[in-house]
């Protein structure tokens, strides 16, 4: 495949990122998760989605979303909410806890998020979204990123309106899902109604949405002229994925993945799992990784049988040794 341009660097703060990001999962990237994608190079990654009402109560479990592996940067906090004040409180804790970006969520179309006029329901109510993103860029005088929708449905789609408040109140960086909230992940991406997005401000817009590999990397980049595109469930079991991408898209060169590489990519996550949340619960979580990196290998099935029977990591580990060798 020809390239039709090489994709620059984004500049947010005194922050030079490449044009790939990869995108906060609920329950996926974890500081682990995150610290394996950054084996294969360097490209900017968020958190977890932190709710900002369990952020000020200082809830443990939340605290720990925003837990950084060694060396991260820049280091990049997602905050969900419907309330001002509590958003704005909530930055200050992410800063304290070592935040160098700050993204909003304003996608989230989960039931108990958007049942709180948070995450893709603030797309309904412009007033309230305006008040949250003012909110938080007066907190902090750190860069602050907005992820969003195209709309909450066929009847709503109000991108263009929500990105020029954006910019409007300082956001430094937008990220355009090309779905609707109703549409959740059903259907097609817009890439070209990101693309319009793309023209109704001048702050960088990231596309993402069905961004899969190098020919749906280009295909949205192409239809969006976004600045840069963000890689979500693509990357499940494919750790490499959005590296693999930002050297595609900034030097031409497409690095391959082998079956030892991908071994030795497990064995590495499933110690960091270990590292992060201890044998027992690394054992439960794994499981769930271990299917996506095993998805359309020969044998696939049995593995996945053996490892939902496995009580310990060091088991998981044999399993994935055997499992891989059948592979070569």
């Amino acid at each position: 495949m020809s390239m039709n341009r090489i994709i620059p660097s984004i500049k947010i703060g005194a922050h030079v990122l490449p044009p790939v990001f990869l995108a906060p999962m609920a329950g996926i990237t974890d500081a682990a998760f995150r610290e394996t994608v950054s084996d294969f190079g360097y490209v900017p990654m968020i958190t977890e989605m932190v709710t900002s009402e369990a952020c000020v109560r200082k809830n443990p479990k939340t605290l720990r979303m925003m837990d950084f592996y060694q060396g991260e940067s820049p280091k990049i906090v997602q905050l969900v909410g419907g309330t001002p004040e509590r958003m704005a409180e909530a930055v200050k804790i992410s800063a304290d806890h070592g935040a160098d970006i700050l993204n909003i969520n304003m996608g989230c179309p989960m039931k108990k998020i958007v049942h709180g006029e948070a995450g893709a329901a603030l797309m309904r109510d412009h007033n309230l979204a305006k008040k949250i993103l003012h909110a938080v860029v007066r907190a902090t005088s750190l860069p602050v990123t907005l992820k969003m929708r195209l709309g909450w449905d066929t009847h709503q789609k109000n991108a263009l309106e929500i990105a020029r408040i954006a910019e409007e109140v300082g956001i430094s960086l937008i990220i355009v899902h090309g779905r609707t909230r109703s549409q959740f992940y059903t259907g097609m991406a817009d890439w070209e109604a990101v693309g319009e997005v793309k023209k109704s401000v001048r702050i960088p817009v990231i596309v993402n949405g069905d961004i899969k590999n190098t020919a749906t990397a280009m295909a949205a980049l192409n239809a969006s002229c976004a600045d840069g595109i963000m890689v979500g469930r693509a990357a499940l079991g494919a750790p490499w994925l959005p590296c693999q991408l930002a050297s595609f898209l900034t030097t031409e060169v497409l690095v391959e993945q082998h079956p030892l590489m991908i071994q030795q990519t497990v064995i590495r996550h499933l110690d960091r799992m270990v590292a992060f949340y201890g044998q027992e619960r690394a054992v439960c979580i794994s499981r769930k990784h271990m299917c996506w990196y095993s998805k359309g290998l020969e044998k696939a099935a049995t593995f996945r049988t053996h490892v939902n029977k496995a009580l310990s990591i060091q088991e998981i580990k044999q399993y994935v040794e055997e499992f891989m060798h059948e592979q070569q």
